[in-house]
């Protein structure tokens, strides 16, 4: 990854260069957490891939199959699960006019003097060393500066799955939005980013 001053100029030619998108993703809730499921406070609470720990992010699939490895994952990997999955509520999102960098493209990876790999590297090692990785950096700086509203990045659960990560802070002071998808009105109406 390029140094933060070159990351900094980077990134805000290439926001200059990205339209305005609609998107739709998918996202696995507690049920714990169903009265508030768009919440990112997990994120800030145990620190992301792409976020560190403090800032928000909340991360969603752009396929249902990917979010289902995420999900798997998970169960597999958490000793208290043992390969079982928590209950949970699978929610459709719909995100209007967000600015997302694609971090998929070779391109976007060349300008960030990165590749897929250290996109992809095991950030939790880093962490639990009291270290920022680089990806959380990229997006630290994205946060701070207001830059993009998410990023688009390949799942490293799902073969050919890529995610969509949204910043809530930057989504809202660009006035996007982030609705759940419920025609039969089960929960609330939820807007949490206008």
């Amino acid at each position: 990854m390029n140094s933060e001053k070159q990351l900094l100029s980077t990134l805000k030619k290439l926001l200059k260069q990205t339209q305005p998108q609609d998107y739709l993703s998918f996202r696995s809730t507690n049920l714990k957490y169903i009265e508030n499921p768009l919440n990112a406070l997990g994120s800030a609470l145990a620190g992301g891939r792409f976020n560190p720990k403090k800032l928000e992010a909340l991360y969603t699939s752009l396929e249902i199959e990917t979010m289902i490895a995420e999900m798997q994952h998970y169960a597999h990997t958490d000793p208290r699960l043992a390969g079982r999955f928590r209950p949970s509520s699978i929610l459709t999102l719909e995100s209007t006019n967000i600015r997302a960098l694609d971090l998929t493209s070779t391109t976007v990876q060349a300008a960030l003097g990165t590749n897929t790999q250290e996109l992809s590297g095991n950030f939790i090692r880093m962490q639990n060393r009291g270290l920022e990785s680089p990806t959380q950096a990229l997006g630290r700086m994205n946060i701070e500066h207001q830059l993009f509203a998410a990023f688009i990045a390949e799942s490293a659960r799902a073969d050919n799955g890529k995610n969509l990560i949204i910043f809530p802070s930057v989504a809202t002071q660009h006035n996007c939005t982030l609705t759940l998808f419920d025609p039969e009105n089960v929960l609330p109406t939820i807007q949490i980013l206008s």
